[in-house]
């Protein structure tokens, strides 16, 4: 959904082009021809757009992992290093969601 989210706004920003009509003189006649072109602004902006699509499908694709981490540490924490020998009542019990939020 992230990924259509973001491909339907990269449409409507390329829409924002301008019309230059031109006429040809060809041997048959007058001919029109019509361009569509950007402004250098315009480029800027859809290379921005680019740029931070990427780094919001990379976050979105790193918060799970470091909740997973988040929670494996806490787990590692409580049963090796403070020794209590298991899951207590201090363990979080939502360690996902958590860790989703610290991350």
């Amino acid at each position: 959904p992230i990924l259509a989210l973001l491909v339907a706004g990269l449409v409507q920003l390329g829409s924002c082009f301008s019309e230059v009509t031109r006429s040809l003189q060809m041997q048959a006649g007058l001919a029109t021809h019509v361009d569509l072109e950007f402004s250098s602004d315009m480029y800027s902006f859809l290379g921005f757009y680019v740029f931070m699509g990427i780094w919001i499908l990379e976050l979105c694709n790193v918060v799970p992992q470091f909740a997973v981490s988040y929670v494996v540490h806490q787990w590692w924490l409580r049963k090796f290093c403070i020794g209590d020998g298991g899951m207590d009542s201090a363990t979080p019990s939502c360690g996902s969601c958590i860790g989703a939020c610290v991350g």
